[in-house]
């Protein structure tokens, strides 16, 4: 980025249009960065020094100026900047750009607290970088016992959640990044032996005691939908029948792997097809479409750990045929999905909330809209379980009759008392856990 300042000052001078986009860039460039996502960090805040308008009425007090941003990535420079560090793609999407950038600069955002994680980590081993520090381990005549050693100071000093989310980009980068990525390749990275007769990047760590069997076998069962994504890609039919009713996962590896080759083999008068095939998930494709794709690697790092954003990835979707319209039951799956996601710190809740799942109905989202807060996330649940007993019971009470006649003037019968005694609303409870067996609000609650 230096140079590239540089070129444009000796070709056009210090005050020209060209030298003062790649100003920011420039200085910004020469700091050292702490990992890959701190480095795309430091890029995306170089974009929004410039793209950004103040407005009193917009969220945060400003909003994105669209053709501002266009000028930056229309500049055959600064295209070229973006597309080596493989953020180009996202910020030509209005939508997606606009995320990206408020990440980069909301604190509690999934971006941030990762990036606050691997500078933990890198402070730890005594390392300017967290990449530096993995890269230098892998790469170096002695892999496995270089790793064991950083993964046993991480331990030592806490910094674990740093450890592997660099590992993570380590693997993810290895993979092809987001221009190229191949989940087969990201499993190899973890899962196959650093080299010939060593272990695995994996073994190591569960050898030291900071990654669960459960932990592997949610980030395989995740990868494995994404890898038929990816067998599948330039086999129409195959990929038809594999959108049918997809799960979120799926969706989620249609948009990291194959966002392009998707779209083109939906394209033209004989893609309409897929489309079709597709329809019962647009509603989640909505979500991803909308995630930058930088992004995607913490959503699967997240939900090696998280056993509730696993189940909702994993869920499979319904097949909608062409015309019809989603139930409700599909559409408030999304809604949850998305919120959830919005409390994680995957995109601000001013994003979140601008993504109409159902224009053309009014619906009631699982989680209503609150002030961004991890912190809140019970009481989101709880609400969520208030919700549902209400829909139930508007539901079932004009079918349930009365058990007994009442008579006029008569006391109702009270409910027994003493140690024993059930709660008026078990009764409902126990019947919506019947109805969601996979809602883990209600066995929280119970």
């Amino acid at each position: 980025m230096a140079d590239a300042y540089d070129d444009a000052v000796r070709r056009f001078g210090a005050d020209s249009e060209q030298a003062v986009m790649l100003q920011d860039f420039a200085a910004n460039a020469r700091n050292r960065a702490t990992s890959i996502r701190d480095a795309n960090r430091t890029i995306l805040r170089g974009v929004a020094s410039k793209a950004w308008t103040p407005d009193p009425n917009a969220p945060g007090g400003y909003k994105l100026n669209v053709g501002a941003l266009r000028r930056m990535t229309d500049d055959p420079d600064t295209a070229q900047l973006l597309k080596h560090v493989g953020l180009y793609d996202d910020l030509v999407d209005v939508d997606r750009a606009e995320t990206l950038l408020r990440n980069a600069q909301d604190f509690h955002s999934h971006m941030n607290k990762t990036i606050r994680n691997q500078a933990a980590f890198a402070q730890v081993l005594k390392y300017e970088s967290a990449t530096d520090a993995v890269t230098d381990a892998l790469t170096s005549k002695n892999p496995a016992e270089q790793l064991t050693n950083i993964v046993k100071l991480a331990r030592r000093g806490k910094a674990v959640d740093g450890l592997k989310s660099t590992l993570y980009d380590y693997a993810f980068t290895k993979a092809g990044g987001e221009n190229r990525f191949s989940p087969k390749a990201f499993d190899a990275a973890i899962f196959e032996p650093i080299r010939p007769g060593l272990p695995s990047v994996y073994q190591i760590l569960r050898k030291e005691g900071v990654m669960s069997i459960s932990e592997a076998k949610n980030l395989r069962q995740l990868l494995a939908p994404m890898e038929r994504v990816e067998r599948a890609m330039g086999n129409r039919q195959l990929l038809e029948e594999l959108l049918s009713g997809a799960d979120a996962a799926t969706e989620l590896g249609l948009r990291v792997i194959g966002a392009k080759t998707g779209s083109a083999l939906a394209g033209g008068q004989q893609g309409s097809s897929l489309i079709a095939a597709a329809a019962g998930s647009k509603y989640m494709r909505s979500i991803f479409d909308a995630t930058p794709t930088m992004m995607t690697r913490g959503i699967i790092e997240e939900a090696t750990k998280d056993p509730k954003l696993m189940a909702m990835l994993l869920r499979r979707g319904e097949v909608q045929k062409r015309g019809i319209k989603p139930s409700l039951r599909e559409r408030l799956r999304v809604n949850e999905l998305n919120k959830y996601l919005t409390s994680l710190g995957f995109r601000p809740p001013t994003i979140a909330a601008t993504i109409n799942l159902a224009p053309d109905e009014e619906v009631e989202p699982i989680y209503p809209d609150v002030p961004y807060d991890p912190s809140t996330l019970q009481q989101m649940q709880e609400r969520n379980l208030r919700i549902q007993q209400k829909r139930e019971m508007q539901i079932l009470t004009p079918t349930r009759g009365l058990s007994a006649p009442v008579t006029p003037g008569a006391a109702p019968a009270s409910a027994p008392t003493g140690q024993g005694s059930v709660p008026p609303q078990s009764n409902s409870r126990e019947m919506l856990q019947r109805l969601f067996p996979m809602d883990t609000t209600l066995s929280a609650m119970g």
